[in-house]
């Protein structure tokens, strides 16, 4: 799999001197994004911010940005999280609570990220087809 580069948290990672990316793996991105969105008062502003993060994923090799599937991917492993079918990965001091809510929410929300997203792919795929 091509490494990726991206903006998390502001915060853009930088390639070593030896072009090795360090990054985090598209598992902890979803969990970061999930602990987001679990710990937030304000849920369709976190959902907004899920949004930019992952449409801002590109591949270090290519800065092209990923692809609709992996971004996808990364909103199914949220949810996942969220709703205990997969576990979070959290420090030795870290805890989070997950209510019943949590999981309603993001289902409604994951489901206008999708189709967010399938709006911006067809509307991509519209725009490199003229």
């Amino acid at each position: 799999m091509t490494a990726l580069l991206f903006w998390f948290n502001n915060c853009k990672l930088f390639v070593d001197k030896y072009l090795v990316i360090i990054m985090p793996t598209l598992l902890k991105i979803a969990n970061d994004l999930a602990k987001t969105f679990v710990d937030a008062n304000d849920k369709k502003y976190v959902a907004k911010h899920i949004t930019n993060e992952i449409n801002c994923l590109i591949y270090a090799a290519t800065k092209r940005p990923v692809e609709y599937g992996v971004k996808i991917l990364i909103i199914q492993v949220i949810y996942e999280l969220i709703n205990g079918k997969s576990q979070f990965q959290l420090e030795d001091d870290e805890t989070i609570l997950i209510e019943p809510e949590h999981i309603s929410m993001f289902a409604e929300i994951g489901g206008k990220l999708l189709d967010k997203l399938r709006v911006e792919h067809e509307e991509e795929e519209k725009t490199a087809s003229n």
